[in-house]
């Protein structure tokens, strides 16, 4: 007797082990799955139960996908769901409608949950009946998230609506940046950082802007190439952001692929990019990239310099 997990009998097992209203064995020799049965309990050789599914599993993948969730608007909204006690099932379903993105994150969550659950399953069931499992070999499922989004490109002159979106980022991500730092000075750090900020009529600008559902904007980035004594075309990086709701989709990685390409496309042979503040967090997704320090800045405290040379 040969027994071989495909794609097709996982989803059949996964749909069977849902429906709370009735148990379900495999017959490993048809290959089909059938109601539990008294008759069917005495031929264990036969007739292999399915993984146990309660209404508390459910519960628990939906806990495990929300604390993987790196968006912080949904992942609070889906925790108070959770915690509401009451149409937890229901609510989370439909909170999860409205984005499909992030619902697409979820389904993905699920199918790869359960698809493990399926194949430790199926070891055990092959230890039971003395037979050598196969190693599954089942196709990855599609990131489709991305899909939802469209990058757009721009060289300047920016479009007015395109520099207002910009310009509105830049004030965002400036906050953000100095958050933990006293008013005063985080006043002061986020001026120099706007200042830094392209020209937007400039024609050296170059922008990137991914456009979600319905056209909304989730990010941009932005910079300015220069033209070097020698020919050749630098751009300085100066703005990366990502809408709060929209974060955790990859989108930042997304923007910064499709802004280097468009700045190659420019004819740029060198990036630039600072890390100011908080940002220091994306160095390992730049490092991956490629990017590699050429600078670093400093930053000393001098009142608590002095007290530490008494």
């Amino acid at each position: 007797m040969k027994f071989v997990l495909s794609r097709e009998l996982v989803d059949q097992i996964v749909f069977a082990m849902e429906n709370q209203e009735c148990e379900y064995v495999l017959d490993v020799q048809t290959m089909q799955i059938e109601p539990a049965s008294e008759e069917r309990a005495d031929d264990p050789q036969r007739f292999v139960p399915l993984p146990v599914w309660e209404s508390v599993d459910g519960y628990n993948l939906m806990e495990r996908f929300t604390g993987t969730l790196n968006n912080p608007v949904y992942r609070e909204r889906l925790g108070a769901i959770l915690s509401s006690g009451r149409g937890v099932f229901r609510n989370f379903k439909n909170a999860l409608k409205e984005r499909p993105d992030i619902e697409r994150l979820w389904l993905r969550f699920k199918d790869r949950e359960m698809q493990n659950l399926v194949v430790e399953w199926y070891n055990d069931a092959c230890e039971f009946l003395g037979l050598d499992p196969e190693d599954p070999q089942f196709q990855e499922t599609d990131d489709l998230v991305l899909s939802d989004f469209v990058m757009q490109h721009y060289s300047g002159p920016l479009p007015d609506v395109v520099a207002d979106y910009a310009r509105e980022c830049a004030q965002s991500v400036a906050g953000e940046l100095f958050a933990e730092q006293p008013a005063d000075y985080r006043d002061f750090l986020a001026a120099r950082l706007l200042h830094g900020m392209p020209a937007m009529e400039s024609s050296e600008t170059l922008a990137c802007v991914a456009e979600g559902p319905e056209g909304r904007r989730a990010g941009l980035v932005c910079g300015q190439h220069h033209r070097l004594d020698g020919g050749r075309l630098v751009a300085v990086l100066a703005l990366l952001a990502v809408e709060p709701e929209f974060r955790g989709l990859g989108i930042a990685t997304a923007l910064l692929h499709a802004y280097l390409h468009h700045a190659r496309s420019a004819g740029v042979s060198r990036v630039l990019v600072s890390l100011p503040g908080s940002a220091d967090v994306i160095r390992g997704s730049l490092e991956e990239l490629g990017f590699e320090s050429v600078s670093t800045v400093l930053e000393l405290d001098l009142p608590e310099w002095v007290r530490s040379q008494r």
